[in-house]
């Protein structure tokens, strides 16, 4: 499990090189880390934030933030869209939970 959250913490790290050594981020650099960042909200009234590390939804998130009894939760992305995500992995020692994008609404 260690592994895999690691190969997944480097690759959202590696998603995030597309920032300039300037620092100076462009508009569309801007728009592209916002459309990448969720919002996670665990029933009982946890929020944490996450990040698209795949095109096909998988999610990095904290995984403080999602407690072990948790199959699902809800997420709140840019323009205002809603969904849900499948809990499918998590290693409180790295900190770290995967999350899969199950469904999407307006």
């Amino acid at each position: 499990m260690i592994g895999l959250m690691a190969r997944l913490a480097i690759t959202a790290v590696f998603c995030l090189s597309c920032i300039p050594a300037s620092g100076q981020l462009s508009r569309s650099t801007i728009e592209q880390l916002q459309r990448a960042t969720v919002r996670v909200s665990v029933a009982g009234g946890g929020v944490c934030s996450g990040v698209f590390i795949t095109p096909r939804g998988h999610i990095l998130t904290a995984s403080h933030g999602v407690p072990a009894d948790v199959r699902e939760v809800r997420l709140q992305m840019a323009g205002d869209r809603h969904g849900t995500a499948l809990l499918l992995a998590r290693d409180a020692d790295s900190d770290a939970a995967l999350l899969q994008l199950q469904s999407t609404e307006q």
